[in-house]
């Protein structure tokens, strides 16, 4: 049985801080879906911990590229590379990043 437990002073500080400041709902971005799904939500039910709300919607990163782009990428650098044109290799990159206006669906 999942219990709650104290607040978690970062969900606290985002929905005090972005959430008002902003006027909507914040959410996580992630390389993918290990950390949450697989790691911090075994783990959290594990000890018998509540997680917040924010802890269950996010945008996989990974899965947003590859559905907009059509490729299947391994890491952020990959991402990069994908994205930025003509500048060499990633150790000089100094060009400008290009991301087109999306409009993402959190994860569920």
């Amino acid at each position: 049985m999942l219990i709650p437990s104290r607040p978690f002073p970062f969900s606290q500080w985002a929905r005090a801080r972005l959430e008002s400041e902003a006027g909507g709902q914040f959410y996580f971005v992630t390389d993918g879906q290990l950390t949450l799904r697989q790691a911090l939500h075994p783990e959290a039910v594990r000890h018998g911990i509540l997680l917040p709300d924010a802890f269950y919607h996010f945008f996989d990163l990974r899965k947003e590229f590859q559905s907009f782009y059509g490729k299947a990428v391994e890491s952020l650098q990959d991402m990069l590379a994908c994205i930025l044109w003509g500048f060499g290799d990633s150790s000089d990159w100094a060009g400008v990043l290009w991301f087109p206006h999306v409009e993402f669906e959190p994860a569920l």
